[in-house]
C-alpha cells in the first residue's frame, strides 16, 4: 500500500494544481482542495466523528479561537 501512495498523492497534487485558479475565496478552496484532500487522506468530511468544521481550539487561556477543520481520531469526541 505504501508503494502506491506516492503517485497517487503526486496525481492528486497534479489535479489540485489544476484546480487551484478556480479558489477565488474562502468556499470555494475549501470545497475544491480542502475536503477532497481529507477524502485522499481517507477520512469521511461528512462524518462529524471524523471532521468538524470551524472548531473550538482553545489550548490554553492565551490560545483562544476555532480551526477551520478538526480531525478527531476519538480522543477527543
Amino acid at each position: 500500500m505504501a508503494d502506491d501512495f506516492r503517485p497517487k498523492l503526486k496525481a492528486f497534487a497534479e489535479r489540485m494544481v489544476g484546480l487551484a485558479p478556480h479558489c477565488t475565496n474562502e468556499e470555494s478552496t475549501k470545497l475544491y482542495l480542502i475536503l477532497p484532500f481529507l477524502n485522499f487522506l481517507g477520512y469521511d468530511d461528512r462524518n462529524p466523528n471524523e471532521v468538524r468544521p470551524e472548531y473550538s481550539a482553545d489550548f490554553a487561556e492565551k490560545y483562544k479561537g476555532r480551526v477551520d477543520f478538526a480531525i478527531l481520531n476519538g480522543a477527543f469526541q
